[in-house]
């Protein structure tokens, strides 16, 4: 796509309808009240400073606004989205099923192997939704079942999927119904709880064998909420570098043809720790360079199984 200064130019009207978009939003549904009254109160004073006046593109100011909101409430899920494009209509319902059809089609495949000692490992780097794509994680997870223990690379794992893309991959790793995490909504003050299922596809790897899951600076949102939940639980160790900290709950608003923000409207309780890795990261058990986690995991594994 050719892109010229024209077609990313902005005016005052515009800049003064994101950002009071944006003001408001934050004011009535940022994860905590508080810390979204004090963003929605200075985005609207420097607006009327005429702060914003020197931005003449779209980008520069997502850019400047993600900055002035980062300074106050240092939520790296917060983020200013400035497109191009305009966004279209939702699909019509008739077009649903093959679109989804199209979506199953491209499902990724997650790498399985079967290390020395026949320990299962399983890298993937994002995650994916159920809904579409649970064929993803029943075929991993049935791959691995045999394995004496396991081994979940997510130095690299940037999160993603949906709310169920968590416990359907957890509730391969326990025998019975376990409460994973309980999720509060600001807005509605819904309280979503997050347990295993009842009963999965294909075979579980079950409750006993040892789990160990790698982790990185680089490993972030639902990757972490993996982490800790097992951590938590006690049913696995956690080797490698402390994690990125992105435990809020988010969802896309639109504020203009070409600005979105992707907000903070949830907060992760733990049934068990009372508190959710938002801000610090989740810390390992077993802390190492990311560089030297596989070998470290597979050290402790040759020392802890039976010969």
């Amino acid at each position: 796509m050719n892109v010229s200064v024209d077609d990313i130019r902005i005016d005052a009207p515009i800049r003064a309808r994101v950002v009071n978009r944006l003001a408001a939003l934050l004011d009535s549904f940022y994860v905590s009240p508080e810390v979204g009254k004090r963003m929605s109160d200075s985005l609207q004073a420097r607006l009327e400073r005429g702060v914003y006046d020197r931005y003449a593109n779209g980008a520069s100011l997502a850019i400047h606004l993600r900055a002035d909101l980062d300074e106050i409430a240092h939520d790296k899920h917060l983020q200013i989205l400035y497109t191009l494009l305009v966004r279209g209509p939702e699909p019509p319902p008739a077009t649903a099923a093959p679109q989804r059809r199209e979506s199953e089609a491209n499902c990724p495949v997650w790498t399985t192997e079967r290390l020395d000692g026949n320990v299962g490992y399983l890298r993937f780097d994002g995650f994916v939704d159920p809904a579409e794509c649970g064929s993803t994680i029943v075929t991993a997870m049935t791959a691995l079942a045999g394995t004496r223990a396991l081994i979940i690379d997510l130095r690299e794992n940037a999160g993603g999927g949906v709310a169920g893309s968590t416990p359907l991959l957890e509730s391969y790793l326990f025998d019975r119904r376990t409460h994973l995490s309980d999720v509060w909504f600001r807005y509605t003050g819904e309280i979503r709880k997050r347990w295993t299922l009842d009963s999965v596809a294909g075979a579980r790897f079950g409750g006993e064998k040892p789990v160990y899951v790698l982790t990185s600076a680089h490993t972030l949102s639902a990757a972490e909420e993996l982490a800790y939940d097992l951590q938590a639980l006690k049913r696995a160790t956690i080797v490698g570098e402390t994690t990125s900290g992105q435990a809020h709950a988010t969802f896309e608003a639109r504020m203009d043809d070409h600005f979105e923000i992707l907000l903070p409207t949830g907060k992760t309780l733990n049934p068990l720790t009372g508190a959710d890795w938002e801000g610090v990261g989740v810390v390992p058990d077993v802390k190492v360079p990311a560089t030297e986690a596989l070998a470290t995991a597979q050290r402790l594994l040759r020392d802890k199984l039976p010969h």
